[in-house]
């Protein structure tokens, strides 16, 4: 078969019966057919196992790991650790993290949402945010990072059309209802106590053996949203509190005073204040200073906050056994508004309780309304 014969049908190669090339046939190695294109048998060449890259096989590495991968379409992925600088799950449909097989977490559209399989607990939702590192010498402590929970801002409207802004959206803790009891006739099961709110402020932290002062504990703070008031029609007004149910206050046992003293701010803070005396005459309570009160409060105690103190003069004998409360100036101010008599629990003696408001005015400085 030379030139130009026409009926050439291949040229085969053969070396220790390995590999057999036909041209314009087939490919084979040990028999067996390859079907693969010159293209596609690049896609091998060159491939640094262990990385991706464009238009190259996958080959792992030597741990058989991967990397380099810019982006990938995965029906099922089972692993079990996920790590990424910055890692985006973007789904057309929910989301849903199975634990054995059961969903436990799904996100959509309509927000985030927590499931048990039955005859199960419940999940529980734990977030925390992270401590302050450890001190070091030559640095101190540092503080732990706070927890943020912000719903969304209404939008405002049009500059140039006449629309209304929209409302933001509101922040909504619902804690669980109780389950009823089976419906069995006779049944003598009790329903589920219904799940209520924790708020728990963090312990402050103890000062230095030697002159250290010790760390106020957390506060809680819930203030209302101020009024709008930059519009031409009538202003708003600022946001409520509201508390419905019973709403239980912890007290702890009164101070007891029977002679005149100047008060402590323990006394003050103690909510409830109770004398009896027997002489016959008024006996003077005097108010702590202001710059004492200032200290005994923590430091978030602002101006225009408040407590209030309750007096109750337990003295029966005689109509003149009344207390009276007495202001202080000597370091601070903490003077009195309105009566400052509490009269005696004699049968003709006016009430014998007295409660007054007491307000921080400035630093040091404090006011205590007669309110009732």
């Amino acid at each position: 078969m030379g030139p130009g014969t026409s009926d050439v049908r291949a040229v085969r190669a053969n070396v220790s019966k390995e590999f057999e090339i036909l041209v314009g046939a087939q490919f084979l190695i040990a028999g067996t057919v390859v079907d693969a294109t010159a293209t596609e048998l690049n896609y091998i060449a060159d491939v640094t196992p262990g990385t991706a890259a464009a238009s190259k096989a996958l080959v792992l590495g030597s741990s058989g790991e991967i990397a380099t991968i810019t982006s990938a379409t995965i029906t099922t992925l089972t692993t079990t650790t996920i790590t990424s600088a910055a890692l985006v799950l973007n789904s057309t449909n929910a989301i849903n993290v199975q634990i054995a097989g059961i969903s436990v977490l799904v996100m959509d559209d309509s927000g985030i949402s927590f499931s048990a399989a039955a005859d199960t607990a419940g999940k529980a939702f734990y977030t925390k945010t992270q401590n302050g590192g450890a001190a070091t010498a030559g640095s101190p402590g540092q503080p732990g990072a706070n927890h943020t929970l912000s719903t969304g801002a209404g939008t405002q409207g049009f500059d140039t059309e006449n629309q209304a802004g929209d409302t933001g959206g509101n922040l909504i803790q619902n804690a669980g209802d109780g389950g009823r009891a089976g419906l069995i006739s006779g049944g003598t099961a009790n329903g589920g106590h219904a799940g209520g709110f924790v708020y728990t402020g963090g312990d402050g932290g103890d000062g230095g053996d030697a002159s250290g002062n010790d760390g106020d504990g957390g506060s809680f703070a819930f203030i209302v949203g101020s009024a709008g008031s930059g519009g031409g029609g009538v202003s708003g007004v600022d946001g409520v509190i509201r508390l419905a149910g019973t709403v239980a206050v912890k007290q702890g046992s009164p101070t007891t005073v029977t002679t005149a003293a100047t008060l402590t701010v323990a006394q003050m803070l103690s909510g409830i204040i109770t004398g009896s005396d027997t002489d016959g005459a008024t006996v003077a309570l005097t108010l702590p200073t202001g710059t004492a009160m200032d200290a005994a409060l923590p430091d978030d105690f602002s101006a225009d906050d408040s407590f209030d103190i309750v007096i109750i003069n337990l003295s029966s004998d005689e109509v003149a056994d009344t207390y009276t409360l007495t202001a202080n100036t000597g370091s601070g101010d903490f003077t009195i508004v309105g009566p400052a008599i509490i009269a005696s629990s004699h049968a003709d003696a006016e009430t014998n309780a007295a409660t007054f408001r007491c307000r921080k005015t400035a630093a040091n400085t404090f006011v205590a309304y007669r309110i009732s």
